[in-house]
């Protein structure tokens, strides 16, 4: 009976919780920031470049205004190393304006991983409009790199304007290049990523076109780059986990019944230990 508790509890935390091994790279909750510019806060910083229409942080959230005909203020954190393996990105994000692909309007990506070598922005994420199919729905965009021919992937699931999703990018870098890509999930059930469906996967067009994979990335980037026909996706972003494993990045807080079942599991194990300990002194 003892091993049987001890085996439901450990795969009951097994379930619910992240690898024991995980690493996060960092973990920022913009509630915790001052309203105002965000550069200049817990790392963020201004890297070469625009400096107008700074980055705001207000309620909470990071503020990306929509429809900018302007490169304005990006903002980049640093790592602090080079993570030369498959990174993950987690976001609470909502979107309250995209681009209409149909009437000729490009949107610029909002989010970037930037490569070790250089800089480049690589892994970008951006949003297009989906109204003309769905009314009040846009769609999310993943691209592998920044270079020509290597295309934003679309996901099909519409997503509601004004709402906020638990979004994870992850950004697959292999030994051999084989196999590389973005992959990018919506609202996760958990932090086991082998149980969740991606929302869009870009592995089978990274190869299409030039393509020099990324030997690793060192920042994050929240950008602003817009022109006359390369607009800015309108967006609100309140907390960015940076880190090596899905769990970590996703960061999905159990469920309350799961949490009594967790809760009744450990009850359980203490209450025989504590009856064996009894046995034991008789």
């Amino acid at each position: 009976m003892n091993s049987k508790i001890l085996t439901l509890v450990a795969m009951m935390v097994a379930t619910l919780s992240g690898p024991a091994w995980a690493t996060t790279i960092f973990s920022d909750d913009f509630s915790t920031f001052a309203s105002g510019n965000l550069v200049g806060q817990n790392g963020w910083f201004q890297p070469v470049g625009s400096n107008t229409l700074p980055l705001q942080v207000s309620g909470g959230n990071v503020l990306i205004p929509a429809n900018q005909t302007a490169d304005n203020q990006d903002a980049v954190k640093n790592f602090g190393s080079t993570v030369a393996a498959t990174t993950y990105a987690g976001m609470s994000l909502n979107v309250s304006n995209a681009g209409v692909i149909s009437t000729g309007v490009t949107p610029s990506y909002f989010f970037a991983l930037l490569e070790s070598t250089g800089g480049f922005a690589n892994a970008r994420l951006t949003a297009i409009d989906n109204s003309a199919s769905v009314p009040g729905t846009y769609l999310l965009e993943a691209r592998y790199t920044g270079q020509g021919g290597n295309p934003f992937v679309a996901g099909t699931t519409p997503l509601l304007y004004g709402q906020t999703y638990n979004v994870v990018e992850k950004a697959i870098i292999t030994a051999t290049g084989a196999g590389e890509g973005i992959q990018v999930y919506v609202n996760p059930t958990s932090n086991n990523e082998a149980a969740q469906t991606p929302y869009l996967d870009t592995v089978s067009a990274t190869t299409i076109g030039f393509l020099v994979p990324p030997a690793g990335f060192t920042a994050a980037n929240i950008s602003q780059f817009g022109s006359a026909t390369v607009k800015n996706v309108g967006a609100a972003i309140d907390h960015i986990n940076i880190a090596t494993t899905f769990g970590e990045a996703a960061n999905v807080v159990p469920e309350p019944a799961s949490c009594a079942l967790i809760g009744m599991g450990m009850c359980m194990l203490l209450s025989t230990r504590k009856s064996l300990g009894s046995r034991r002194k008789g």
